[in-house]
């Protein structure tokens, strides 16, 4: 449904000389899962999660194909990301938001650019998802976000090397399912720490999987990670929504959501 409906409004727009975004989001590949027997059979029964990359990787070569049937392909920058990983029974976690460790925070992101950009090149440095805008605007020559988070990853693209800089992740779901502790998290390109009643330390590059906590073996650097993560937090500027007046009908909707 939400590939037919993409569809639509790209068919025409990728015919015109004017400018396009689209916006594409596949739900699919969250819980729950479905198998796809439909189309799939029995091919991943006892694998669900697969079955929905599977059925996301057909609809995604639909959209790929209309585009470079109208000779927009070459014109248009592509990008694949995920919003959260899933955690499939890592760290006792059966789907993702509780927990701060790599299998719901690293994320696929993968950028296809015609017009720079070297097939098939990887980068090792950790980026965030809050980069992403600021790239997609220095790549179409756009003015930059105001006091955006991110930075551009153009030269990444490139070929270029990164500076590395920390990446930030927190998740309060822990204290609003349960009223379990909130978890912030500062990840370098070897360290990630885990500020939590307690902390947590893990060796990113000996240790991808995150099994070995270090923290009551390195204090030191347990205490650097939590000023670099206080630091990091002091520079955050809140932003709050304009008030919004609700009828009396949007709030039963809202109501019925939760």
């Amino acid at each position: 449904m939400v590939i037919d409906a993409a569809l639509r409004w790209l068919r025409p727009k990728s015919r015109s000389p004017k400018p396009f975004f689209c916006w594409v989001h596949l739900f699919d590949p969250h819980f729950p899962y479905l198998a796809h027997e439909d189309r799939f059979g029995n091919q991943f029964s006892d694998r669900p999660y697969d079955a929905e990359l599977a059925y996301v990787d057909e609809q995604l070569d639909r959209l790929i194909s209309t585009l470079e049937e109208s000779g927009a392909l070459d014109d248009t920058v592509i990008v694949v990301v995920g919003d959260h990983g899933e955690s499939l029974g890592e760290h006792g976690e059966l789907t993702h938001s509780m927990t701060v460790y790599d299998a719901t925070l690293r994320v696929p992101l993968l950028v296809v650019s015609p017009k720079e950009g070297r097939s098939g090149h990887r980068v090792a440095e950790p980026v965030s998802l809050v980069d992403l805008a600021p790239t997609l605007l220095d790549q179409l020559g756009q003015k930059p976000l105001a006091n955006a988070s991110g930075r551009s990853l153009r030269s990444a693209l490139r070929g270029e090397t990164l500076p590395l800089l920390p990446c930030y992740a927190e998740t309060d779901e822990p204290y609003h399912a349960a009223h379990w502790s909130p978890l912030r998290a500062l990840i370098t390109s070897k360290w990630k720490y885990i500020r939590s009643p307690q902390s947590e330390l893990y060796d990113l590059i000996a240790d991808p999987p995150e099994l070995r906590i270090l923290a009551t073996e390195m204090p030191e650097q347990v205490q650097e990670l939590e000023e670099e993560l206080a630091a990091w937090e002091g520079r955050m500027n809140e932003r709050l929504a304009d008030t919004v007046a609700l009828t009396e009908r949007e709030r039963r909707a809202l109501s019925s959501l939760g």
